[in-house]
């Protein structure tokens, strides 16, 4: 009867032992998929960034124009 419980209770702890794996594997592969896309937001506020850096040295540039023409007042 020992042994039938000892039994029992390995093949429940391998059961538990699978799922658990399984659910590691899973959060992995989530891990992975949020890793790609914080890069691809990364990538794009870096875009961003450089677009709008680029807006104000534009903006600046007008302003420039505008003081030295005296057309600002």
């Amino acid at each position: 009867m020992t042994l039938l419980l000892s039994k029992n209770r390995l093949h429940r702890a391998e059961r538990e032992l699978k799922g658990k794996e399984l659910s590691i594997t899973d959060h992995k592969k989530k891990c992975t998929e949020v890793q790609v896309r914080l890069q691809e937001f990364a990538k794009l506020y870096d875009i961003i960034k450089v677009i709008f850096q680029k807006k104000k040295i534009a903006q600046q540039l007008v302003f420039f124009q505008k003081k030295n023409n005296g057309d600002l007042r």
